[in-house]
């Protein structure tokens, strides 16, 4: 079972964002198109303190930053 550490939806729901846990202080970036469900980028991210009880902002601050600059690029 994929363990979603952070979701979010972009764009009325165009666009969704999972980071999905690796380890315990490594997790994958993954942005997909909801209409067909198309991963279009993945990339390994870091997460802050295990996210033992959720991610950190700052790491939620970079992820939005790379998921908005992914799907601009798109």
């Amino acid at each position: 079972m994929r363990e979603i550490v952070w979701t979010a939806t972009v764009d009325s729901n165009t666009w969704r964002v999972d980071v999905v846990r690796k380890s315990d202080y490594l997790a994958d970036l993954q942005v997909y198109r909801v209409s067909d469900e198309t991963m279009v980028h993945e990339e390994e991210v870091g997460l802050s303190y295990q996210a033992v009880f959720g991610p950190d902002m700052a790491d939620v601050a970079l992820w939005q930053d790379t998921a908005i600059a992914v799907i601009d690029a798109q």
